[in-house]
């Protein structure tokens, strides 16, 4: 991520659109540019793949982006009547790319996610060219199509687990990769790191940071047995549903974990907090169908629930300083207040003593 040299973090952030405590709903205009479609397109002449597979084809305004994120872009197109995606980040990005390629080859195998079409690294670029899985993100039909349907997609995300069964469990090295998106210094250039650190704010939230891994720490020494694929970012715009399927898109955050993991963030990112019978009900149908952990505990399950949640307040945090410090992200914080929605309560009753901060925090107007 190349941060903004000239930029000053701001206290101040515009939350002119919502009222706090009301559900709130957002949408971004993500419209492509002039500059985006000059870089495709050169990257197309540039790569050996791209411009066979896509031979008398150019990038224009026809392009859609479908996210923007600190890794990637992600862009939709038609040519020859199929309708494509392609991730296209810089060269520093082809960790995650290549890892979501060599994913993606053997999940479409199962049929649970999308087909990929093509990867490629080049002297400033990466890019992941997939087909385009059709399919309405639960984010745009509502929560409620799992919940009615809690049985089938209890039964569906067993069977994705079920799949896929390793004997090299990853959880050091997630816990590793996960706990760097913290090392500002890093990522964002020492110069840059040590200017951030004259606002006292940043210095409060980076020692915010260090307390949640230290917390972490006292409170993960189990052990884990069996190690599947966990997906690890099963939120509402990352799960499609269509005809009575449901498919999984997005795999860059992907690890081989014990299956509980995937449960535990889905039941945050879902707000099952909130419905602790349904919860249990969802726990109960899983373990029905899964051929893990059959002798796991509900009580276990709500641990790894405990840490999931104590990594989601962490990503949370870091991805405040990020957006809050970059020019071109401080007017896109919607998402972030609406995170932090769904973990104020996990922060309540398990790290109470954040609370006015994190108020202060999530809940400031500009």
């Amino acid at each position: 991520m190349e941060a903004n040299q000239s930029s000053e973090f701001t206290n101040k952030i515009d939350y002119s659109k919502f009222i706090k405590g009301r559900v709130v709903q957002g949408a971004t205009q993500l419209t492509i540019s002039e500059a985006d479609i000059l870089n495709l397109n050169e990257i197309k002449e540039k790569d050996d793949f791209l411009s066979d597979f896509l031979k008398d084809f150019n990038f224009n305004k026809n392009t859609s982006i479908v996210e923007r994120n600190m890794s990637y872009t992600c862009y939709m197109f038609e040519f020859n009547q199929t309708t494509y995606e392609i991730k296209v980040g810089n060269k520093d990005d082809a960790l995650f790319l290549s890892k979501e390629n060599k994913l993606l080859k053997r999940v479409a195998k199962k049929n649970f996610t999308l087909e990929p079409i093509g990867y490629s690294e080049g002297d400033f670029y990466c890019y992941l060219l997939t087909l385009h899985q059709h399919g309405i993100p639960i984010s745009n039909i509502g929560i409620d199509k799992i919940t009615d349907q809690l049985d089938i997609f209890a039964k569906y995300l067993s069977n994705f687990h079920n799949s896929f069964e390793y004997k090299k469990n990853q959880r050091k090295q997630f816990e590793e990769d996960f706990f760097a998106y913290g090392n500002f210094e890093y990522i964002m250039g020492k110069d840059l790191y040590y200017k951030c650190l004259r606002d006292k704010k940043i210095q409060t939230l980076i020692s915010a940071l260090k307390n949640i891994k230290e917390n972490y720490i006292m409170h993960s020494d189990f052990p884990e047995n069996e190690t599947t694929l966990c997906h690890l970012n099963l939120n509402i715009k990352n799960i499609l549903y269509r005809s009575g399927n449901y498919r999984f898109i997005n795999f860059t955050n992907s690890y081989n974990l014990n299956p509980f993991w995937d449960l535990a963030f889905l039941c945050i990112n879902y707000n099952f907090h909130e419905f602790p019978i349904l919860q249990e009900q969802f726990f109960n149908k899983y373990q029905e169908y899964s051929k893990f952990n059959k002798k796991i505990t509900y009580d276990l399950f709500l641990n790894y629930k405990s840490l999931a949640f104590k990594l989601q307040f962490y990503k949370l945090i870091c991805d405040y300083i990020y957006k809050a410090f970059l020019v071109q992200d401080q007017d896109n914080l919607l998402d972030l207040f609406i995170k932090y929605q769904q973990l104020r309560p996990y922060i309540e009753s398990e790290m109470p003593g954040y609370l006015m901060f994190s108020d202060d925090v999530f809940y400031q107007f500009g």
